[in-house]
């Protein structure tokens, strides 16, 4: 307040001002320095850093040979959503388009002995008209066994077991995040049940091959 009892407004430097902030905001040349250093030293740590599978096309995907990732390429219109689209209800997949090797199956005599007991009536049906008959909407489900499985196991037609149930996954081979040398190396007429928890347990199958299963596995003969 001046002596005649006004307020005096401080006159302020705008010019000045703009300069001190634009001087705050701009980094040394020693801090640059610094910071270069300092991320060259991190780039050169050797960090344990795990690469995760994508699943949607083309990526890495872990190889149960190996604790590391493995880049493998897709095939475009081979992911694993064109896979879902694929086997989805709605899909122009009829019948069983998807399963190896059923013209191998209804001649096979230890399919017959082993379901005709019990699943007569469904046996006979599709016998008469396996292309149209969808084998994973049969109850109850057809038995596979050891003998059965040991049939179908070219890359062609590979059939294997996971969770207890039996699916032919041929078809599917193109579509894995994995590749499918692995399915070829691992999967042949075999039991994966055990792979496929170590590394898919997150993974519904009976969702992800619904229209590949052929049946339920059994230790009979």
């Amino acid at each position: 307040m001046d002596n005649t009892g006004r307020f005096k407004v401080p006159s302020i430097n705008i010019e000045d001002t703009n300069k001190r902030r634009l001087r705050n905001n701009t980094p040394s040349v020693t801090s640059s320095v610094n910071a270069s250093n300092n991320l060259r030293v991190s780039s050169s740590m050797n960090l344990n850093i795990q690469h995760k599978p994508l699943h949607f096309g083309g990526m890495t995907s872990v190889n149960p040979n190996t604790t590391r990732g493995k880049k493998v390429y897709i095939k475009k219109g081979f992911s694993t959503i064109n896979w879902y689209e694929l086997n989805n209800e709605s899909s122009k997949i009829q019948g069983n388009q998807l399963i190896s090797g059923l013209g191998k199956l209804i001649q096979n005599e230890e399919f017959i002995k082993l379901n005709e007991t019990e699943n007569l009536i469904n046996l006979q049906r599709f016998v008469n008209n396996y292309n149209k008959i969808e084998l994973y909407k049969i109850r109850p489900m057809f038995k596979i066994n050891q003998k059965i499985l040991s049939e179908h196991q070219e890359v062609d037609d590979c059939w294997c077991v996971i969770k207890g149930r039996v699916y032919s996954i041929s078809r599917y081979m193109d579509y894995h995040p994995g590749g499918k040398q692995i399915l070829i190396n691992t999967c042949l007429g075999k039991d994966v049940s055990n792979l496929f928890d170590k590394y898919h347990r997150w993974v519904n199958v009976d969702k992800l091959l619904e229209k590949c299963c052929v049946g339920v596995y059994t230790s009979s003969y």
